[in-house]
């Protein structure tokens, strides 16, 4: 690599090429760039001063015995040179200077032949323009034509001057060799301009001048075939922070699906490299280099997934009516509405690879259950890329009777189990949720208890607010405290669901904090909840309360679960008595039907076990977290311990029988020797969190087993109390 500062004539000099990789994306500038250029051509040309403007990356093409040996393919400043080119070709005509232009652009050995050969899409015009005798303006809609018709109108020989511009014009270049790879340094350079998205370097990767017809056949009619195909693959959604593309997502979902599909035998430590959802393009090429498919074969199968990604995953569901029936549309909700893109990979597997649409229903319908169990209990999404990415995927998994039967087995302690009803109801009861994840929660409920004479009674999610029935800015005055409640108790309370209520409108902030049968009236010129929330099933029960408080909070989150736990049904026999609500220690109900209900409840937990530990005065956590705990606090504490040493102390003995696999304690080498495939190693060892990866004393890395029962914890509590730790357990 030869990195330095470059002036305009290092580029364009009549004797070295440049070439513009042939599906790199058209010219893009529009008037507003354009301005902005005009403008630094002008201080330049009014200062003499020095003029940076951003980086160019070349690479060096390779040769073959017909082509050139000076010509650089230009990885990342397509858009400012060929801007830079438009304006020259008008500058200098306007000047007069056409000798000085013809030096610049053509070839020093061939007075035809252009020393910049732009891409597939605007080399006619771009030629047409450069091999122009006098100024004319072009007729074309491309904008490459309206950036030198935009030229002609507005460059003069009066206020830029080319001599200072071609003198002071100053670019950092970096010239690669042709075994560089490019895409590490594109990604870590601001460039001015629009940079390239993922699919335009996939696509450039792929064809070629030569694959013109594969390219016109295959991928143009499915990304590029019109204006609103290319917005849909342009259209950007929120992640957390962040935000990517349809490509982006689609590109990232098809990589996860081959990487973990077992006809590929991709090895567990080759897959780690595609964890990150970074230099997606760089992926693609490790993907390529892994599994050396055919590039035509690879655009087939691609493409074939993306017409079914287009069909089906898309965000405007979240601007329309939402089905009540369970399918793609309410996972649709889920996936972009509640942030929960990482389904996207096994969602569309199954898209592919189940073609019963009843089947497909069904795996959606514990999709759904699953997740929204997990947002109402605030269980963590930490591991969501293994399960739907590795493991479901991995594991063929596509029926609902597998689906489900795979969820239920996983352990209770470990992060991914399914919520039971009881801790469903605890939710429900406690839970404080983010705002959009609380109306999602409510909207998705609302859309199963409407009219059943209408599919789609609940328009989408974006028409809805959150609405917190007791205001956050309540006063006592209007929202008096009831004695068995401390405002500390109510403050937690009504951030809760059964507090919150989607509307669809906002209701004015004067009617929002009023006491509550004002703010049901609302007032002549402003509506209240009366008028707002008329028709929401949600809401109906609410509505008949001539008072809000704590125990109307507690009895609504109990009619909410009620309603939850027969519409997410996962695995868990709804019909028994493994659950006990709240009940009432007043009235039984009141003319709104709704209880009055005390402060406390029972419930028992049926099926596994559900004790949490804490070492050493830290916080509750389950069986196997607890279990790497100890071992990790042992590691810490005795630095000095070699890996056998180590296994001396944690027998394997303390596990059952069943469960020893690999060891209570098992080295990185051990767990990669093929006899564990990619599901068994998370499930038994969370092998690819890498935060769970230790080290001896003589550097052996390795994990600690995922699989423990209550009788095996004992054993595990003795040991570390023998070498001083403190161990305590909370009954659940």
């Amino acid at each position: 690599m030869d990195a330095g500062k470059r002036q305009i004539s290092f580029y364009f000099n009549g004797q070295d090429y440049l070439e513009i990789p042939f599906f790199q994306r058209s010219y893009v500038w529009k008037e507003d760039l354009l301005k902005r250029f005009l403008e630094s051509m002008e201080h330049i040309s009014a200062t003499g001063k020095d003029y940076f403007m951003g980086s160019i990356i070349s690479k060096q093409k390779p040769q073959n015995s017909s082509s050139k040996s000076n010509v650089q393919l230009i990885v990342d400043g397509q858009q400012r040179l060929t801007t830079l080119a438009l304006f020259l070709k008008v500058l200098l005509f306007r000047e007069k200077n056409e000798r000085a232009f013809d030096r610049m652009f053509f070839s020093a050995d061939d007075e035809d032949e252009l020393c910049l050969c732009h891409n597939y899409y605007d080399r006619e015009c771009f030629n047409e323009i450069m091999k122009q005798k006098e100024l004319s303006k072009i007729e074309s809609k491309t904008l490459l034509a309206n950036a030198y018709n935009y030229f002609i109108d507005n460059v003069s020989s009066d206020k830029y001057k080319s001599r200072a511009i071609r003198d002071k014009l100053t670019f950092v270049g970096i010239s690669l060799n042709e075994d560089e790879d490019e895409q590490v340094i594109f990604d870590t350079i601001n460039s001015l301009g629009v940079s390239l998205t993922t699919g335009e370097l996939l696509k450039n990767y792929v064809f070629s001048k030569d694959s013109v017809d594969q390219y016109l056949s295959k991928w143009k009619p499915v990304f590029e075939d019109d204006e609103d195909v290319i917005d849909y693959w342009n259209s950007r959604t929120a992640q957390g922070r962040l935000s990517r593309s349809n490509f982006d997502n689609f590109l990232y979902a098809y990589l996860h699906i081959k990487i973990n599909d077992p006809d590929v035998k991709m090895s567990s430590a080759d897959k780690q490299r595609f964890r990150s959802a970074e230099n997606l393009f760089g992926q693609y090429k490790d993907y390529f280099s892994l599994t050396n498919p055919t590039k035509m074969g690879f655009v087939q199968d691609l493409t074939s997934y993306a017409k079914l990604y287009r069909e089906f995953i898309s965000t405007s569901v979240l601007d329309e009516e939402v089905p009540k029936d369970y399918g793609i549309e309410r996972l649709n909700v889920i996936i972009f509405g509640l942030d929960s893109t990482t389904l996207i990979p096994y969602v569309l597997f199954v898209l592919k690879n189940q073609t019963d649409e009843t089947e497909r229903k069904e795996i959606f319908r514990i999709l759904e259950s699953y997740i929204m169990r997990r947002l109402i209990c605030r269980s963590t999404n930490d591991n969501y890329s293994d399960l739907f990415s590795l493991q479901l995927i991995n594991g063929q998994i596509l029926t609902g009777e597998g689906l489900l039967e795979y969820l239920s087995n996983i352990e209770a302690s470990l992060s991914l189990a399914i919520p039971n009803n009881s801790e469903l109801m605890y939710g429900f009861q406690n839970s404080v949720l983010v705002n959009q994840r609380a109306k999602g929660i409510l909207y998705l409920i609302e859309s199963r208890l409407g009219d059943d004479s209408s599919a789609t009674s609940v328009r989408g999610l974006k028409s809805y607010s959150l609405e917190h029935l007791m205001p956050k800015k309540w006063k006592p005055d209007l929202w008096p405290v009831i004695p068995e409640y401390s405002e500390d108790d109510r403050n937690y309370r009504l951030k809760t669901l059964g507090n919150l209520a989607i509307l669809p409108t906002k209701l004015n902030t004067s009617i929002s904090n009023k006491a509550w049968v004002d703010k049901k009236k609302g007032s002549a010129k402003k509506g209240g909840l009366n008028e707002y929330a008329k028709g929401l099933v949600t809401m109906k029960r609410a509505l008949l309360c001539e008072d809000w408080n704590e125990e109307r909070i507690i009895a609504r989150a109990n009619w909410l679960f009620e309603k939850a736990k027969q519409i997410w049904q996962c695995g868990e026999d709804d019909s028994d008595d493994s659950v006990v609500p709240i009940v009432p220690n007043l009235s039984a109900t009141d003319d709104s039907g709704i209880a009055k209900i005390s402060k406390t409840m029972s419930s028992k937990s049926g099926g596994r076990d559900k004790s949490r530990f804490s070492l050493n005065g830290s916080g509750f956590v389950a069986k196997n977290e607890f279990a790497y705990l100890i071992v990790k606090t042992f590691v810490e504490q005795n630095p000095d311990y070699t890996y056998d040493q180590l296994k001396a102390v944690f027998v394997d003995d303390i596990i059952r029988p069943a469960w020893v696999c690999k060891g209570l304690i098992a080295k990185v080498d051990d767990l990669c020797d093929g006899t564990l495939d990619d599901g068994e190693l998370e499930r038994r060892y969370h092998f690819n969190n890498a935060s769970r990866r230790l080290k001896s004393a003589d550097g052996v890395e390795f994990f600690v087993s995922t699989q423990w029962s209550l009788k095996s914890i004992e054993k595990l509590v003795v040991v570390a109390e023998e070498y001083g730790m403190r161990c305590e357990k909370q009954e659940r």
